[in-house]
């Protein structure tokens, strides 16, 4: 059954995605009538849990932002070399070649 929505709905403190099934609508019994709707769990916001393993934020399926994750993986490699725990020349040398293949997509 195709996706209608996307909520993002809040239990205590934390904040859930839900994919919302619009399934047509029904009678009620005092002549009124229901939408019929199916949610289904996509999963968190964010996952709280895995920042404890991880040095950048997981965030739930919902969120399709890659931009942001880049940014993040980014900011944790710029502070890994500034700290000495991580040589830069590998991760030049790869940022390089994906930034010539991102060219490459560009120009096709």
């Amino acid at each position: 059954m195709p996706v209608s929505s996307i909520v993002k709905e809040k239990r205590g403190n934390r904040e859930y995605y839900f994919a919302v099934h619009y399934e047509g609508y029904e009678k009620r019994a005092d002549g009124g009538i229901r939408v019929k709707r199916r949610k289904c769990y996509l999963g968190p916001a964010v996952y709280q849990h895995a920042q404890i393993t991880q040095p950048f934020v997981l965030r739930g399926a919902a969120n399709q932002d890659l931009l942001e994750y880049l940014r993040d993986l980014l900011s944790v490699i710029r502070d890994r070399v500034a700290r000495g725990l991580m040589d830069p020349n590998p991760v030049i040398e790869m940022l390089r070649r994906a930034l010539a293949e991102v060219e490459e997509w560009c120009r096709t």
